[in-house]
């Protein structure tokens, strides 16, 4: 890690968001602490930043996905957990 250069909060992000891009479903909390081996306290601080700046977003469920800095570029994987999201909630 980066923690003599003061970069390592931003290198545990990068972590955080990479797991939330490069996952095919929606994360939840516990499986992005657990998949970056990041502590919990850590894993909330970094996402709560995260969410803030557009990187990441929940579902209807609290579930991590890529954020609207992703949905504004169109990436596909993105627009097929977007339509999936549309589904479960639209009144059938």
């Amino acid at each position: 890690m980066s923690n003599q250069s003061g970069t390592q909060a931003v290198d545990r992000a990068a972590r955080l968001l990479a797991e939330v891009v490069h996952s095919s479903d929606p994360m939840t909390f516990t499986g992005l602490s657990a998949a970056t081996g990041l502590a919990k306290s850590t894993t909330s601080r970094l996402l709560l930043a995260l969410e803030r700046n557009g990187l990441v977003r929940r579902d209807d469920h609290g579930r991590f996905l890529p954020g609207e800095m992703f949905v504004t570029l169109a990436w596909p994987a993105v627009t097929r957990w977007s339509s999936r999201s549309h589904r479960s909630t639209a009144p059938t």
